[in-house]
């Protein structure tokens, strides 16, 4: 509601502005009234009062994400998180009216298919997924560990036999399951896509699973139940690397597209992505910028 508030307060100032204008033009255009050049004058009195692409005429952009703290997440009813600040301002400077909510994953995802001027992000950025959006980013990365119980043998990355014949388990609809479905490492009958990263790591305590796939910014936010494992279940290696983007509808988002990745250009270049990583203690810009093109 207040980035609301200010985005309407914003276009007040505008239209100020544009009648400020209009009277200034109006004493300047009076000779071609007064000649009976009537049409002309008129058609510069809507323009200067009614741009074609005022803020106002916007449409509200629908931001959608799941709980993924610290990138995105809801604190005593505020969206927070680096995503999210990061696209707030990125929409501000560019004066698009939006809102934000948060569902599980799953629905997240369909829910910006469905939906012209929508837009997910923290989402990884998959062969499979990439026809189907207009990209922005990367705005941070995040690395995806193995966890195993903990008197198990160490899974090896590259024994395929072993990986095709372990049962892992994951978010799904997650980058994670699109790239596991597309490494032929692994069987997709052996994989075990849940909703909540809870339901994985009870499932590996119980040994319903011999590994789960977890990015490390869940560790933070699921340490109360981690530590309640520990006896059970330990991280192991790193699997991969997720670059984390904002995707856009593609039936209304390629030049909006544009103008995203350009403020996200300038935040990084005036210093306030820095500030934003430092303040959720993430790596800094130039590890994000590397990982992203390894």
């Amino acid at each position: 509601m207040a980035e609301q508030s200010v985005l309407m307060f914003q276009q007040q100032i505008q239209y100020a502005q544009r009648l400020t204008l209009f009277s200034g033009s109006m004493v300047r255009m009076w000779p071609a009234l007064a000649k009976g050049r009537i049409w002309s004058a008129s058609l510069l009195f809507f323009t200067l009062l009614f741009p074609v692409r005022s803020t106002a005429e916007q449409p509200t952009w629908q931001l959608v994400t799941e709980h993924f703290p610290p990138f995105n997440y809801q604190h005593n009813g505020e969206f927070s998180g680096f995503s999210t600040e990061l696209l707030k301002r990125m929409m501000e400077d560019n004066q698009l009216p939006y809102q934000i909510s948060l569902y599980p994953w799953a629905r997240a995802y369909q829910r910006v298919l469905d939906s012209p001027h929508s837009l997910i992000y923290s989402i990884g950025r998959t062969k499979e997924r990439e026809a189907y959006f207009y990209w922005v980013g990367p705005l941070a990365n995040v690395d995806v560990y193995l966890w195993q119980s903990s008197d198990a043998p160490p899974l090896r990355l590259k024994d395929h036999t072993q990986l095709r014949n372990a049962r892992l388990a994951f978010i799904r609809k997650s980058a994670i399951e699109k790239r596991l479905l597309l490494d032929r490492r692994f069987s997709k009958e052996n994989t075990y896509p849940v909703t909540e990263i809870e339901d994985a790591l009870m499932m590996l305590a119980h040994r319903r699973v011999d590994g789960v796939l977890m990015a490390t910014n869940m560790e933070t936010e699921k340490a109360r139940l981690l530590t309640r494992l520990a006896d059970n279940i330990e991280r192991r290696q790193k699997v991969m690397t997720l670059p984390l983007y904002a995707a856009l509808n593609k039936a209304s988002g390629e030049q909006t597209a544009q103008l995203l990745q350009q403020s996200l250009y300038r935040l990084r270049g005036n210093g306030v992505y820095q500030q934003l990583l430092d303040k959720y203690g993430l790596a800094d810009e130039s590890a994000i910028t590397k990982k992203a093109t390894d």
